[in-house]
């Protein structure tokens, strides 16, 4: 997924290595192991194509001073699945589950360009709190209070 051109933009990455997409796919198993949370994979289910990864993670990204947590949610899907509802759908549900298991502040970080992250974040319950000047481009950041 992170060869696909559709999805670098927002993220201003060159595709990743061989070597670097298993050491995420390492990191991604391990958050499982060690956290007891991750990012889920998300199927298509007539085609059973992989859409994506959609969860929760410990990045330890600088997040500034608002976020109050390093938990963030995460989307990663496929450009040719973008603006079909994957994304909503498997964040809500990934939302559910982890906050059925965990009841703690949850940020996102979102390069300001992606619009369409943004909203669903908003749709999701998160809110501005912060910009960051980063390397890669202005990144909003988002947080959330789990609904009890």
């Amino acid at each position: 997924m992170q060869v696909d051109l559709g999805f670098v933009p927002f993220e201003r990455l060159l595709p990743l290595s061989r070597s670097d997409a298993w050491a995420r796919f390492l990191r991604d198993v391990g958050h499982w192991e060690i956290m007891g949370f991750g990012l889920f994979s998300v199927v298509e289910r007539t085609t059973a194509a992989y859409v994506g990864k959609v969860g929760f993670a410990i990045f330890e990204r600088d997040l500034g001073c608002h976020a109050g947590t390093n938990a963030e949610i995460s989307w990663t899907l496929r450009s040719q699945f973008h603006g079909r509802g994957f994304a909503t759908e498997a964040a809500k549900a990934a939302q559910h589950w982890f906050e059925s298991k965990y009841s703690q502040r949850t940020a996102c970080l979102i390069a300001a360009a992606n619009t369409s992250s943004i909203k669903l974040a908003t749709r999701l319950g998160y809110e501005e709190v912060d910009r960051l000047s980063r390397d890669r481009g202005e990144a909003v950041v988002m947080a959330r209070q789990p609904v009890r």
